[in-house]
């Protein structure tokens, strides 16, 4: 009966040593790596992102990089375009990672500058065909680390979209391990008109996306921030 006993406890024991990291990994996934950190390379002085927590103020503040308004925040400086419509375009060397439609990428990246179009009456873009004259110059690129995007401040205008580590999706719903692109490119294009990382985690100007979810609407944040730069 012991023995009996002692390997039904070793058998307990075993499943629990299976069981237990498989459980952990899955807790650790969902709150470290499922979620893709974007790296805004402002002006050629970028400050990496942290995982599932805002840039510290205060290392921006000794960097003098940035001035902390409300949540959101402008480029010292506040660079802005000052001259409309604002064209975007892919640069002709731009390739579409594998298994994404074409139109379907366009499609996305329209409906992400309409957002921001909607967002202040001045704003209007326009498309154009190649796009290396635009004044935001779009591509997909290998970029290091687990960087999905880089965003580069007016007058420069470079929006770069990870090519190779990224799963990106163009659908209604990401999947659980699917970055959503309309989502990553209203971020980078947020970059791209002068905007920041913005402290409110709701806000798309946050700088941290999470697999399987979208952020397709603009929060108060990012509308107060674009219309007091713009004003």
């Amino acid at each position: 009966m012991a023995a009996k006993f002692g390997h039904k406890l070793l058998g307990t024991f075993l499943m629990f040593l299976v069981l237990q990291p498989f459980a952990a990994t899955s807790r650790t996934l969902k709150l470290a790596s499922l979620q893709i950190i974007e790296q805004g390379q402002h002006r050629g002085c970028g400050v990496p992102d942290i995982i599932g927590q805002p840039i510290s103020d205060d290392i921006e503040g000794r960097h003098g990089m940035f001035r902390l308004l409300d949540n959101y925040k402008f480029f010292n400086g506040e660079l802005k375009w000052t001259n409309f419509p604002v064209t975007y375009g892919f640069l002709p060397n731009s390739r579409i990672p594998s298994g994404l439609d074409s139109q379907a990428v366009i499609d996305s990246v329209t409906a992400a500058f309409k957002v921001w179009e909607a967002a202040y009456p001045k704003f209007t873009f326009k498309k154009i065909d190649p796009g290396n004259t635009a004044n935001i110059k779009i591509e997909f690129t290998w970029l290091y680390g687990r960087y999905y995007g880089f965003g580069y401040a007016p007058p420069n205008g470079l929006l770069q979209l990870d090519y190779v580590h990224t799963n990106w999706s163009t659908g209604s719903t990401p999947a659980w391990n699917q970055l959503d692109l309309q989502s990553g490119v209203m971020h980078e294009i947020g970059h791209t008109l002068g905007l920041d990382h913005s402290t409110n985690h709701s806000a798309v100007m946050n700088d941290t996306l999470i697999f399987g979810t979208i952020k397709r609407v603009l929060a108060p944040d990012d509308k107060d921030g674009i219309t007091k730069l713009y004003t």
